[in-house]
């Protein structure tokens, strides 16, 4: 491939990519940060509304990658990190009241949180497929990718399903956003509640751009 158009596709892996600053600390660490944020907003949080920014510094990044198989890869590998430490800290009370049954429930709590995380490897890479690819605006990108596979581990799954901790879940504490759910439903407020991270994830990678113009995606 001609270092010309290498450089280019570098510089435009999204629909905003020339003008969008790399997360600083990389990828890996906005996964972190991005699960950090989410377990902050979970109940009894008296910070819900981080669960509206918690996708944005994972999004930033994984919309900074190549839309190459090196992307792809990074992309799974991130996501997986971000599954492991949010459901692991989410889901960490259950081998610390297990213990008093047994210790067989730690290989039963390290391979729940293995799937759940291997679900939220395919969300980020569904994310980065449709950000780097299909050129979708992040906030799109991110409802379809993360509200997707949010509703296949809650109902798709038939017996395996796991409809606890949701995205929309910490906004139960303020009625005024948890009553969408009556219109949408948990999943469609999931949905929304993953846009809001893609937008607020756009507008940080494109600092000129504001408003409706970061909102809609247009570079």
């Amino acid at each position: 491939m001609p270092l010309g158009r290498r450089r280019a596709e570098s510089a435009m892996p999204g629909r905003l990519g020339a003008s969008l600053p790399r997360v600083p600390g990389g990828i890996y660490t906005a996964a972190v940060l991005s699960a950090v944020l989410a377990v902050g907003a979970a109940p009894p949080s008296p910070l819900p509304l981080l669960t509206i920014v918690a996708l944005a510094p994972l999004a930033a990044a994984l919309a900074s990658l190549t839309p190459d198989r090196a992307g792809r890869l990074r992309a799974l590998r991130a996501g997986a990190l971000h599954g492991a430490v949010q459901w692991g800290l989410l889901l960490l009370w259950v081998p610390r009241a297990g213990l008093r049954v047994g210790a067989w429930v730690v290989p039963g709590w390290i391979a729940m949180v293995g799937s759940l995380a291997i679900l939220a490897a395919l969300a980020a890479a569904a994310f980065h497929h449709l950000s780097t690819r299909a050129r979708w605006p992040l906030w799109a990108a991110a409802g379809i990718a993360w509200g997707g596979v949010e509703w296949v581990r809650a109902s798709g799954l038939g017996p395996m399903s796991f409809p606890w901790m949701g995205m929309a879940l910490p906004l139960v504490g303020i009625p005024s956003l948890a009553q969408g759910a009556a219109v949408v439903g948990e999943i469609g407020l999931a949905l929304m509640v993953a846009a809001c991270g893609g937008w607020v994830a756009q507008a940080l990678r494109a600092p000129r751009e504001r408003g409706l113009r970061a909102l809609v995606g247009v570079a």
